[in-house]
Protein backbone atom coordinates (compact mmCIF):
# COMPACT_ATOMS: atom_id res chain seq x y z
CA UNK A 1 0.00 0.00 0.00
CA UNK A 2 1.21 3.14 -1.24
CA UNK A 3 1.24 5.96 1.06
CA UNK A 4 -0.55 9.47 0.34
CA UNK A 5 2.24 12.41 0.43
CA UNK A 6 -0.10 13.90 3.48
CA UNK A 7 0.68 10.92 5.66
CA UNK A 8 4.53 11.29 4.70
CA UNK A 9 4.33 14.31 5.68
CA UNK A 10 2.52 13.92 9.21
CA UNK A 11 5.29 10.92 9.69
CA UNK A 12 7.80 13.23 9.23
CA UNK A 13 6.34 16.16 11.18
CA UNK A 14 5.91 13.31 14.06
CA UNK A 15 9.44 12.16 14.51
CA UNK A 16 10.73 15.98 14.12
CA UNK A 17 12.92 16.99 16.37
CA UNK A 18 10.83 20.11 17.08
CA UNK A 19 7.84 17.99 18.39
CA UNK A 20 9.95 15.51 20.33
CA UNK A 21 11.57 19.08 21.79
CA UNK A 22 7.89 19.68 22.82
CA UNK A 23 7.04 16.49 24.62
CA UNK A 24 10.28 16.39 25.90
CA UNK A 25 9.71 19.72 28.08
CA UNK A 26 6.15 19.20 28.47
CA UNK A 27 7.07 15.98 30.48
CA UNK A 28 10.32 16.78 31.90
CA UNK A 29 12.22 13.24 29.84
CA UNK A 30 15.54 14.50 30.37
CA UNK A 31 14.97 13.82 34.26
CA UNK A 32 13.18 10.50 32.99
CA UNK A 33 16.00 9.66 30.73
CA UNK A 34 18.49 10.39 33.34
CA UNK A 35 19.65 12.79 30.74
CA UNK A 36 23.00 15.75 30.94
CA UNK A 37 21.29 17.88 28.22
CA UNK A 38 17.84 18.11 26.30
CA UNK A 39 18.98 17.23 23.05
CA UNK A 40 20.22 13.98 23.94
CA UNK A 41 17.02 13.31 25.91
CA UNK A 42 14.93 14.27 22.12
CA UNK A 43 17.58 11.47 21.08
CA UNK A 44 16.36 8.93 23.32
CA UNK A 45 12.72 9.54 22.60
CA UNK A 46 13.38 8.71 19.24
CA UNK A 47 14.68 6.06 20.20
CA UNK A 48 11.93 4.72 21.58
CA UNK A 49 9.06 6.34 19.18
CA UNK A 50 7.44 4.19 16.60
CA UNK A 51 5.66 6.39 13.77
CA UNK A 52 4.16 3.95 10.76
CA UNK A 53 1.32 3.48 8.91
CA UNK A 54 -1.66 0.38 9.27
CA UNK A 55 -2.25 -1.83 6.65
CA UNK A 56 -5.50 0.61 6.43
CA UNK A 57 -3.34 3.83 5.60
CA UNK A 58 -3.82 5.24 8.80
CA UNK A 59 -0.48 6.78 11.07
CA UNK A 60 0.36 4.80 13.70
CA UNK A 61 1.78 6.16 17.13
CA UNK A 62 3.52 4.02 20.11
CA UNK A 63 6.35 4.71 22.69
CA UNK A 64 8.24 2.45 24.21
CA UNK A 65 8.13 2.87 28.26
CA UNK A 66 8.60 0.91 31.18
CA UNK A 67 5.35 2.54 32.58
CA UNK A 68 2.30 2.19 30.26
CA UNK A 69 0.58 5.07 31.52
CA UNK A 70 3.43 6.88 30.47
CA UNK A 71 3.71 5.25 27.02
CA UNK A 72 0.19 6.40 26.37
CA UNK A 73 0.67 10.04 27.57
CA UNK A 74 3.42 10.63 24.96
CA UNK A 75 2.14 9.05 22.29
CA UNK A 76 -0.79 10.82 23.02
CA UNK A 77 1.01 13.98 23.86
CA UNK A 78 2.75 13.87 20.19
CA UNK A 79 -0.39 13.39 18.42
CA UNK A 80 -1.68 16.32 20.68
CA UNK A 81 1.33 18.39 18.68
CA UNK A 82 0.78 17.02 15.49
CA UNK A 83 -2.84 18.04 15.96
CA UNK A 84 -1.67 21.47 17.11
CA UNK A 85 1.50 22.02 14.18
CA UNK A 86 -1.51 21.34 11.90
CA UNK A 87 -3.71 24.01 12.74
CA UNK A 88 -1.10 26.60 13.26
CA UNK A 89 -0.02 25.67 10.07
CA UNK A 90 -3.12 25.93 8.78
CA UNK A 91 -3.78 29.27 9.60
CA UNK A 92 -0.13 30.43 8.95
CA UNK A 93 -1.11 29.42 5.21
CA UNK A 94 -4.57 31.23 5.07
CA UNK A 95 -2.74 34.18 6.64
CA UNK A 96 -0.02 34.46 3.49
CA UNK A 97 -3.06 33.75 0.95
CA UNK A 98 -4.96 36.14 2.08
CA UNK A 99 -2.29 38.47 2.33
CA UNK A 100 -1.17 37.48 -1.27
CA UNK A 101 -4.96 37.78 -2.19
CA UNK A 102 -5.05 41.16 -1.53
CA UNK A 103 -2.20 42.38 -2.65
CA UNK A 104 -3.44 41.11 -6.18
CA UNK A 105 -6.36 43.80 -5.21
CA UNK A 106 -4.65 46.51 -4.85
Amino acid sequence: LKRSPDVDAMIGVLKSRRLRGEVVDGFDLAKHYHSRTREHAIKELGRHLNVDTTPEGFVSVSVAARDPQLAADLANALVSELDRYNRDTSVESFACSHALMRSFRA
